[in-house]
């Protein structure tokens, strides 16, 4: 098929018949794909909520509603767009037609509206959970009523399509760069779906770089379990580059489906959420620093489903913050949080790399942010005055919520305070010493100017807020858990399924520090040699993420993952 693909003319894509949103989401495409490049750069990241459309100015393009975005989300969210097999459809075609009812466009328009949204990052915005909050969509919903009551969002398939098809195109044309290779293709279109959960796999070797040899130890075979293909994958990818960057790659285990798998290998079939860490940004995380795995002389080992790998045991997780699904109510997690903070040491135990101690206020942003602000790392250090910001309307939302909701009258006592969740922010600021920007008399002014701006101004939104949420929510917020641990009184960020005793490794070969969940009792024993674990998944501990892992005086030590 991927013959077929090249020789062709041109490929006409099929997405359905038109819909009420297929008018607004080609009027998206159809302006956007007016502004030039250049233009692009002065589009802010807050503009999208530009209730006048000002940021639009000097474009040469009329404005775009937000119902005009709704029926773009919509149109992007058709089936097509996340079918494992259309990725090597569009990707070699030299010319793709799209059409959807009566109506046809070119790609390249299409193209180059979804490489505006990720130049803006105006992704961060296009979801129907933050969308229906709007003032004019309450008021006025139109056709989308429906619709936003769904959580539905621009994902990011149509922008690895994008990415895919600009390397095979460049490739093909006699570019610089080799074709993608399997690894980076299969991380890529980790999301998309097949009939078949072989195809997660199978349907990316026709794309493949044959440079790389992970793409040749794979025939397609559709005798073989799926078990079995993704072992033999994973194997691949491992021997192929010689280091264990697939780790980073296994979903959380609350989502594996496929049966029998090694607890390090990816589940191709399933989603991978959190995305990983190496997705944040420009991090280069280094952990491991010079530190290389050695793959088993037994060569049968990897197959058998064994993964002998050696590192440091730094220390062990004692205490685990709570998820925003497990909480009775909206302020629980961020208490767990915030209880968990006070308990470490001020200044925080592990120095910076370059500078001086840090507070547990910086500790805690620095780690729910994984360091990182709008794919800068490390994070500037103004984001920690946005965060006073974010705690600030964090406690006053608390504080509101029983006094009254969107669908009754002002109820005053309808859930009292004293059942309900409340963050002790004020006993963290309160230790900050007197010189720290978080002291408590900054703190004060600060929520003084918070509230005479709310209550004097009409206009007033935490808009400055969004990318920082964004953070949030990404580097922890419902996807990853806090966790501290016990000796070295760290702070981190992990998968939701960690639990206390579960250990903080870093390995040779791995970027980021590990979750193992030690094998007890000698489960399993007779399968392999010496210790053994279970890979929880990829952490972010602050003060592990870059440098040489024996400056720790830890022990070099050997385990097997099951």
């Amino acid at each position: 098929m991927s013959d077929i693909f090249r020789a062709a003319q041109g490929v006409t894509v099929w997405l359905g018949e038109e819909d009420d949103f297929t008018s607004d989401a080609f009027t998206v495409i159809e302006r956007i794909a007016k502004i030039p490049r250049a233009k692009w750069t002065n589009m802010p990241y807050t503009g999208f909520f530009d209730p006048g459309g000002s940021c639009y100015h000097g474009t040469g393009v009329e404005p775009l509603s937000y119902h005009h975005w709704l029926g773009f989300i919509a149109f992007t969210n058709r089936p097509w767009f996340s079918r494992s097999w259309v990725v090597q459809e569009l990707a070699l075609a030299q010319k793709v037609s799209v059409v959807c009812g009566s109506r046809m466009l070119l790609w390249e328009n299409l193209a180059r509206t979804i490489e505006f949204i990720r130049a803006t990052r105006w992704y961060h915005h296009l979801s129907t959970e933050k969308m229906r909050h709007l003032r004019e969509l309450n008021r006025c919903p139109g056709v989308y009523q429906r619709f936003l009551a769904s959580n539905t969002k621009f994902g990011l398939e149509p922008v690895y399509l994008n990415s895919t098809r600009n390397a095979l195109q460049a490739y093909e044309k006699g570019g610089n760069k080799g074709a993608p290779s399997l690894r980076l293709l299969v991380d890529t279109h980790r999301h998309t779906n097949a009939t078949d959960p072989r195809d997660k796999v199978y349907a990316f070797l026709g794309l493949a770089s044959r440079t790389s040899s992970s793409a040749n130890q794979i025939e397609p075979n559709y005798e073989t379990s799926t078990r079995q293909v993704y072992i033999d994958a994973a194997c691949s990818l491992l021997r192929t580059y010689g280091n264990l960057y697939l780790l980073s790659h296994v979903q959380d285990r609350s989502l594996t489906k496929t049966k029998g798998l090694p607890s390090w290998v990816p589940d191709y079939s399933v989603p991978l959420s959190p995305y990983p860490l190496d997705f944040r940004g420009y991090c280069n995380w280094s952990a491991c620093g010079h530190m290389k795995w050695m793959p088993p002389k037994d060569v049968t080992l990897l197959d058998r489903g064994l993964l002998p790998v050696q590192g440091f045991h730094i220390d062990t997780i004692a205490e685990t913050g709570v998820m925003p699904h497990e909480a009775t109510d909206a302020g629980e997690p961020w208490a767990s949080i915030v209880n968990m903070v006070s308990n470490l040491p001020n200044p925080y135990p592990l120095l910076p790399l370059k500078g001086a101690p840090i507070s547990r206020i910086d500790v805690l942003w620095r780690t729910l942010t994984t360091n990182t602000y709008a794919r800068q790392h490390p994070a500037p250090p103004e984001c920690g005055a946005l965060f006073i910001d974010y705690i600030l309307n964090l406690q006053i939302r608390h504080r509101l919520r029983p006094w009254s909701s969107s669908d009754s009258e002002f109820q005053p006592h309808s859930t009292p305070l004293s059942v309900l969740t409340n963050p002790d922010w004020r006993r963290l600021i309160e230790s900050e010493p007197s010189d720290s920007p978080y002291n408590i008399s900054s703190y004060r002014r600060r929520l003084t100017a918070l509230v005479e701006n709310m209550l004097s101004s009409n206009s007033y939104t935490p808009i400055d807020l969004a990318q920082l949420h964004h953070d949030i929510e990404n580097g922890s917020g419902k996807m990853r858990r806090v966790f501290r641990t016990s000796d070295m009184m760290l702070l981190g960020t992990g998968p939701k399924a960690l639990r206390v005793g579960d250990e903080v490794w870093i390995l040779g070969g791995g970027k980021v520090p590990c979750i193992l969940q030690p094998v007890k009792d000698r489960e399993g024993a007779g399968t392999g040699p010496g210790m053994q674990h279970r890979l929880v998944g990829e952490a972010y501990v602050h003060g592990l993420m870059h440098g040489d892992p024996s400056r720790f005086g830890r022990e070099l030590q050997s385990t097997v993952l099951i």
